[in-house]
């Protein structure tokens, strides 16, 4: 994948989010589990908590400094800590973190240097693939997720 693409999925993604959101505007997005005991409200926790493994890395390499993600080795253990750091958030601070996170994502693959998209990275969740590989692996995420909240969504409205 090239950097172009991975840009594109990657603000298609939150453009699909975003617009499901607003679908389910009438819905619990904060108490109803939507998959296991998340909630909807879990799942954007969630997803923003990856984004920020990408962003601050990709940070300190527009620094000059290397690329070196914490590597994440329990995915599990990870998720639960971001949900339970954001658990007694409202839904508009969690939506307010995950477009501030996306923002600042999205200014700093601006500000990185072409030089930057060439080299093969260790991913926080444990691939190694191109900074445009892993940017797309992020947009998958999200997209797995709207999936599930799609058809979480369906089941209510049928």
């Amino acid at each position: 994948m090239d950097k172009l693409t991975a840009i594109k999925r990657f603000a298609e993604s939150r453009t699909a989010l975003l617009k499901l959101i607003q679908q389910m505007i009438d819905y619990n997005l904060v108490n109803v589990p939507v998959e296991g005991e998340w909630t909807i409200k879990d799942m954007l926790c969630h997803i923003t908590a990856w984004d920020q493994t990408l962003l601050e890395p990709m940070q300190r390499l527009v620094l000059g400094d290397s690329f070196s993600p914490q590597v994440i080795p329990d995915h599990d253990v990870f998720n639960a800590q971001q949900a339970g750091l954001r658990r007694k958030w409202s839904l508009q601070a969690v939506m307010d973190e995950m477009e501030s996170v996306r923002a600042s994502f999205l200014a700093t693959v601006q500000d990185l240097p072409e030089a930057a998209w060439i080299p093969v990275y260790l991913a926080p969740w444990g691939d190694e693939n191109s900074l445009a590989n892993l940017i797309g692996s992020l947009a998958w995420h999200e997209m797995e997720h709207c999936h599930t909240i799609q058809q979480w969504f369906e089941a209510r409205t049928e």
